[in-house]
Parts: structure tokens; C-alpha cells; sequence
């Protein structure tokens, strides 16, 4: 019952068909139990100000892109060579967003939080290396808020708001 419903779906996407066409479906077969739901749509995080229950308070964030969805995906091209310094001019001139630090964590290296400038001239690759995440045959890194490893960037806007940014994906150039 169960591969038959998921087939179903399969179809719908195949199809292309519309959001409205899905269904979540629950089956219980110890009860008599069978459900189906349309699901909603994803929540968009949008610029402004809004109350963070977890701070208690309310929060100026800036949102890139404005708005977005935590499927949403930022791709920046750049050569196999590209700097922290290159990276960091990048965000400046394309997003008018300074990367003020790039945290990695999921690893089993301590989770490194230093500041940016005193790594500028190292290559992004041979810091991500350096990380524990091996990437130097790669085509691409992921970078943001990615799990199960989350690696974080830290942006600020030049009036010092917090910036929301989707996940990163820098895709070289050969």
C-alpha cells in the first residue's frame, strides 16, 4: 500500500503537476486508520522586523534573497583559486554584504570562529581542506547553513543588521 501511494506521487511529480495536486498521506495499519492532507506551503523568511521567541525580543534581519524559503539555493561562480579576500570582495560587490566571519562546525575539528582578516590570502579550497571537509577534486562546496554539517557565515549589511542568507553553493570555473 504503501510503495503504491509513493508511486502515485512520483507520477504527480513526473507530470509536473501543481503544488495543489499532492497529497500527505498517513496510514495506521494497526488501527483502521488512513489519512490524506494537502500540504501547506513553505514559509518564506522575508526582511523587517519581527518578533524571535527564542530571544524575547524583536530582531532587524535582512533576508538574501528577499524573501526565501530554506530550500532556496545561492550559487557563486568563481575560479578554482578564489581567495577568502576574493570571496569576501564578492559578497560586497554582488549582495552589498560584508563577511565578517565563517564558521564551520559537524566536524571532528574544533569548530573554528576567527576573525576573516587574518586569513585573507589563503585559497577558499585550502581553507575548507584544512576544515576537514575534503573538496579539492570537487566542482563544488556548499557553504551557509547546510546540514547535517552546518557550516555558518556570518554577514552583517553596513548598518550592522543580521543578515538571514540562504545555502551557499560555490560552483568553480575550470
Amino acid at each position: 500500500m504503501a510503495t503504491g501511494l509513493v508511486c502515485i506521487e512520483m507520477f504527480k511529480v513526473l507530470g509536473k503537476k501543481k503544488g495543489e495536486h499532492y497529497r500527505n498521506t498517513f496510514c495506521n495499519l494497526a488501527l483502521p486508520l488512513y489519512s490524506q492532507s494537502e500540504p501547506a506551503p513553505c514559509e518564506k523568511i522575508k526582511s523587517g522586523s519581527r518578533f524571535d521567541p527564542e530571544m524575547y525580543m524583536d530582531v532587524d534581519e535582512i533576508a538574501v534573497p528577499d524573501p526565501q524559503t530554506v530550500w532556496d539555493t545561492m550559487v557563486v561562480k568563481a575560479k578554482k583559486d578564489i581567495t577568502i579576500k576574493g570571496l569576501v570582495e564578492w559578497f560586497k560587490k554582488e549582495k552589498s554584504l560584508d563577511l565578517l566571519g565563517w564558521m564551520f562546525t559537524g566536524t571532528d575539528k574544533k569548530a573554528d570562529s576567527s576573525p576573516l582578516d587574518t586569513r585573507m590570502e589563503m585559497k577558499v579550497v585550502d581553507y575548507v581542506e584544512s576544515r576537514g571537509f575534503p573538496c579539492k577534486d570537487k566542482k563544488r562546496i556548499e557553504i551557509g547553513d547546510s546540514p547535517p554539517t552546518a557550516r555558518v557565515l556570518e554577514l552583517k549589511t553596513s548598518d550592522g543588521d543580521d543578515v538571514k542568507i540562504c545555502r551557499v553553493v560555490m560552483e568553480f570555473e575550470s
